[in-house]
Order: C-alpha cells, then sequence, then structure tokens
C-alpha cells in the first residue's frame, strides 16, 4: 500500500478516536473520567500530524514539516499525561511531559530550520516516542487506580511494540541514508502508518475497557452498600456471609451486633434529617474503631453488625468498648444534633454455629444489653 493511503487511514481513524474519547469524556462520565480527555486529544494531535500528507505536503515543505513534528511531539506527551491522570499515576510525570515537549519542539526546529536533517528527524521523534512510551508504561504500571490489569496489560504491551518499533526504525534510518521523497519511503518507514493504526485501535480499546470495567465495579460496589453510611448493606452481606462462615468446621470469628439507643426520639424530636446524621456518624465510628480486615455492615435501620475475623475474645472486646465509648465521647462535639449512645451484643463462633445461630446468639446478646439500660456490652 501506497504511502498517501496508509496516511489517510492512519489520520482518519486517530481523528476518529479522538472524537469517540472526547464525546465518551463528557456526555457518558460527564467529565469524570479525569485523563481520557488527555488521551482524546494526544489522538487528535496524531490525526493532526500526519494530516500534511493527504495534502502533497512532503519533507521539503519546511514550516508544514516542522508543524507536523510539533504537532506529533503534543500528541504523545498528552498520552503520557493522559495515562498518568487516569492511572493516578506520580504527579511528576506531568511535569516530565512538559520538560520532553519543549525540549523536543527545540530539536525539531533546529532540524528543520537551522540545520535541516530529515534522518535526524526521525530520530528526534523515535527517541521521543521510545522515552515517553516507556514512561507511560511505567506510569501505567505504578498508578494508584483499581483497573483491569488485562486491559493495563494491553496498553503497556501497545505502548512497548511503539517503543520497539521506533527503536528498530532510528538503528535503519541510521544506515538508509537521505529520503528524497516521502511518498517514495522504504517499507520501514512505510510501516510506522500501520503502527499508529495499531496504537490508535488498541489504545482505545484499552481505554474502553478500563472505563467499562470501573462503570460495572461502581454498579456493583453501589448494590452491596449502603448510600447513607459507605458501610455493607444487607446484600452485601448476604455475599460475604460464605467468606467468613462455612457449615460443619470451625470460623474464626467473632461478631457485634449494635443498636442506637433510643433512636426513635431522636428522629422524633430532632427530625429524621438530623436522626440521618446520627447514622452517618455512627457509620464513622466503626470505619475508625475496626480493623482493616473487619466488615461493617448496616443491617437495618439504626441496626449494625460487625463480622471481626482471627480476632481473640480479650480483643473483639476491646473493639466493641472502643465503638462505644467513641460514640459516647465523640457524638457530642462532632456537628450533630445531640449524643447518644449504643447497646452491643457480642458473641463468638462455636464449632457448630451456622450463620443463623450465631446471628440468633449476638441478638439475644443485643436484648439483654438493651434489658441492663442500654449503653453497655453483653457477650454470650
Amino acid at each position: 500500500m501506497d504511502t498517501y493511503t496508509l496516511a489517510v487511514y492512519s489520520s482518519l481513524l486517530a481523528i476518529t478516536v479522538a472524537s469517540a474519547l472526547l464525546l465518551t469524556h463528557k456526555y457518558m462520565f460527564a467529565g469524570t473520567a479525569v485523563g481520557v480527555n488527555y488521551i482524546g486529544y494526544a489522538a487528535l494531535f496524531l490525526g493532526i500530524s500526519i494530516a500534511p500528507l493527504l495534502l502533497g505536503f512532503t519533507q521539503a515543505s519546511t514550516y508544514i514539516v516542522l508543524f507536523s513534528n510539533c504537532t506529533y511531539t503534543i500528541a504523545f506527551c498528552l498520552l503520557l499525561a493522559g495515562i498518568t491522570i487516569m492511572r493516578g499515576a506520580s504527579t511528576s510525570f506531568l511535569l516530565v511531559s512538559v520538560v520532553i515537549t519543549a525540549f523536543t519542539i527545540v530539536f525539531f526546529v533546529h532540524n528543520t530550520i537551522i540545520v535541516p536533517s530529515v534522518a535526524s528527524r526521525i530520530e528526534t521523534r523515535s527517541i521521543l516516542v521510545v522515552t515517553v512510551c516507556l514512561l507511560a508504561a511505567y506510569a501505567n504500571y505504578s498508578g494508584v487506580k483499581h483497573d483491569n490489569k488485562r486491559a493495563g496489560f494491553l496498553l503497556n504491551l501497545t505502548l512497548f511494540i511503539n517503543a520497539a518499533y521506533m527503536a528498530f526504525r532510528t538503528m535503519f534510518a541510521l544506515t538508509e541514508g537521505t529520503i528524497a521523497d516521502y511518498y517514495l519511503a522504504s517499507d520501514v518507514h512505510k510501516l510506522s502508518f500501520v503502527v499508529t493504526t495499531i496504537t490508535v485501535i488498541s489504545l482505545s480499546f484499552s481505554v474502553f475497557w478500563m472505563l467499562t470495567d470501573r462503570m460495572i465495579n461502581k454498579n456493583y460496589r453501589s448494590s452491596i452498600t449502603d448510600g447513607l453510611t459507605g458501610l455493607y448493606n444487607r446484600r452485601g452481606l448476604t455475599e460475604l456471609i460464605p467468606k467468613f462462615v462455612q457449615a460443619g468446621r470451625e470460623n474464626d470469628i467473632s461478631i457485634l451486633l449494635a443498636d442506637l439507643d433510643h433512636f426513635k426520639k431522636i428522629n422524633d424530636t430532632y427530625g429524621h434529617e438530623q436522626g440521618d446524621k446520627v447514622i452517618k456518624h455512627f457509620g464513622r465510628v466503626l470505619q475508625k474503631a475496626c480493623r482493616e480486615n473487619d466488615a461493617c455492615f448496616r443491617y437495618g435501620g439504626e441496626e449494625f453488625l460487625v463480622i471481626l475475623p482471627k480476632v481473640k475474645q480479650d480483643q473483639a472486646m476491646l473493639i466493641a468498648d472502643r465503638i462505644r465509648s467513641h460514640v459516647k465521647n465523640t457524638s457530642i462535639t462532632e456537628q450533630i444534633c445531640c449524643s447518644y449512645t449504643v447497646s452491643i451484643g457480642f458473641t463468638r463462633a462455636l464449632f457448630d454455629d451456622d450463620w443463623s445461630s450465631l446471628v440468633n446468639r449476638a441478638d439475644s446478646a443485643l436484648y439483654e444489653a438493651k434489658s441492663r439500660g442500654r449503653d453497655c456490652i453483653v457477650q454470650r
């Protein structure tokens, strides 16, 4: 296939993909998919950088060549910035992308206007792509966002293919000699359009894969968590029970069943909006008082359940008392309507327990705590 046809396909594809990414960012995710817009603009600038070949401009058209190379530089540095932001990598990559852009444009000005050299421009492009792709791959790898690992692998594979091809192209350009007519360039240089096409398709697929996976995880997470407190809800409890309790074997867990004292009175006196603030406050108390591996649930209304895996009895009692005392001491100072207390029933799993017998025993302990005057912990 000739250079012109390859350029047409590559440019139109890049601009089409750019439009899809930018529209997805603006309308489907309402601007919340941070970084995707940068990747969209990267694809757009990449398509624009190829466009002069569609209009008949070659390496002999000095300022058009400079424009093409500068937009190409901006495209790859926007790609680095987009991957950095989307994957939650270190912001130092953003500074590096700005520095690379500035230095690379200076080199292109030198190799286009001051000392014109087609080979030097190809070398500069290659060094740019190799450097940016390796940095972007590391930014993708080191990002803190929990994205689909297969999508991340595909993205890095795409970046490494680019880096490998451009490194090969640099070595080829050093031995090839001067290119008299870019439309008659060798197949090695034509291959750059094929690599560009593969890159744009694979890059967009990786990004959409990550975004789709995020959306699915977000929807799933919202289905198993309570909207008011952020704790697991009853559906979440149903899904997690098999992880903690298995019939016919020893289950090394303890559970706390907590109920806010006189909560109906709080709602009747201060209103349901203030009652919701009390519920949210207690949710924060649980998250602060419990360990990282503990599971906290809004069991229903003003009732909460905590699963404590692999904990000794005295440690479990310490956590329960920390919850009870923290409620009593902080509820009056954290901008909620009133102070309140909590009653807690505590039990440890026995060998022959199933989930129902375990919860019933905790519920019985909670009932006794209420009978004893509330604001206390009872173990059974």
